[in-house]
């Protein structure tokens, strides 16, 4: 079935044909809940090389985006040590293409699943090195959601402090949004003073007020 699908969204690459395949892969989770064997060849050889391809249409995205929280609880589901060889087996396939074939997709991959590993770390570092645009911006994103250890905390906040003066991008903001450090507070107000011409821009600026709501609620007792 899974094939059949497949084929089929080559043929009509249409929202609704990609739904279809977000669904069978939720029916897959749902199914080999007690077969992690079979799920890490399912999950191996199609979800994940579905997830951290460039090459798909944008009638696919909310559907990848959903498949990455699928895949998510697919490999959180099983008992530890399932798990654990099930997500290193993955760690391992998302490491390797850092290195061979860095994407915005395999970074929303990476962000998604949250588990930090010390050669995910160095690759998205790369990334952000090497690509001051997209790319990096949502390698920052996965930087964060991994949780930094402490002494890489200051050059993120560093280079996310540094980005955002230029453009305000879902990414950066998500990423401030999850530091919610207090020394973001002036660099999002200088941010404040660009004007906002277009709804992207005014999204940017709820977005930046999201992050400064949140930095405010976790450091109520430092800014009283």
């Amino acid at each position: 079935l899974l094939k059949d699908i497949e084929a089929l969204a080559a043929e009509h690459p249409i929202k609704n044909v990609y739904d279809l395949l977000e669904h069978a892969y939720y029916v897959l989770q749902e199914a080999t809940s007690d077969a992690p064997e079979a799920a890490q060849e399912i999950i191996v050889q199609r979800l994940l090389p579905w997830l951290i391809t460039a090459d798909q249409p944008e009638s696919a995205g909310l559907a990848r985006g959903i498949s990455r929280d699928t895949l998510s609880d697919w490999i959180n589901q099983y008992p530890e040590k399932a798990r654990e060889k099930l997500l290193h087996s993955c760690l391992d396939i998302l490491s390797e293409a850092l290195r061979s074939k860095p994407t915005v997709d395999l970074c929303w991959t990476i962000s998604g699943l949250g588990y930090w590993r010390s050669d995910l770390v160095a690759g998205l570092w790369e990334i952000v090195r090497r690509d001051d645009g997209d790319l990096g911006d949502v390698a920052l994103r996965a930087l964060t959601r991994l949780g930094p250890r402490e002494p890489e905390r200051p050059h993120l906040l560093e280079e996310l402090h540094r980005r955002i003066e230029r453009r305000m991008t879902t990414p950066l903001l998500a990423a401030l949004n999850d530091i919610a450090d207090v020394s973001t507070i002036p660099v999002l107000g200088r941010c404040f003073e660009q004007e906002a011409g277009d709804r992207e821009a005014s999204f940017a600026r709820t977005l930046a007020l999201v992050a400064l709501s949140t930095i405010a609620d976790k450091h109520d007792t430092d800014l009283s």
